[in-house]
């Protein structure tokens, strides 16, 4: 995936700010565990349900850790979610929503990125919302059928010579 790498700071306070109050209105989050540098918060693995592995390599289901740590993304846009217990590790925060199947909040998400001076498409790690796809693609046909009159008219003008 091709990132993004020219964002205004703005687009970058905004981003980090929304990805911050998703994520932890979707996590369980653990404020007992002092932060390591370069983390947001520690909480607990949807994937994994937090499920620490010991040392017997059997699951101890009797106690959830808080495992996975959101950190910030690597070129700055935004944060990211890893877990040390499973390795799971998703770098952006539209494909973390659609993982839990939060295909709702996934596209609010998106809309909201889009609000923000079009912070997601191409280049981004977020994709545009629904709304914008719908429109692009019927922009996409309108341009295609304008082609195609354009091409038949040409053909209509056009005189062979034997």
């Amino acid at each position: 995936m091709v990132y993004h790498f020219s964002m205004s700071l703005k687009q970058e306070s905004y981003i980090r700010s929304l990805d911050e109050k998703v994520l932890r209105s979707v996590l369980a989050t653990s404020s007992s565990v002092s932060k390591t540098p370069g983390s947001i918060f520690y909480c607990y693995c949807p994937y994994c349900d937090g499920k620490r592995r010991d040392d017997k390599s059997k699951v101890n289901a009797s106690v959830a850790h808080a495992t996975a740590n959101v950190f910030k993304h690597r070129n700055g846009e935004g944060l990211s979610f890893g877990c040390v217990a499973c390795g799971k590790v998703v770098y952006s925060v539209h494909q973390f929503l659609c993982d839990l199947k939060q295909d709702n909040l996934a596209d609010w998400y998106a809309q909201k990125r889009y609000d923000c001076d079009k912070a997601c498409g191409r280049g981004w790690t977020c994709p545009n919302p629904s709304s914008i796809k719908q429109s692009l693609s019927e922009q996409r046909r309108y341009l295609k059928e304008k082609e195609a009159l354009r091409q038949l008219r040409n053909v209509g003008t056009k005189i062979s010579v034997p």
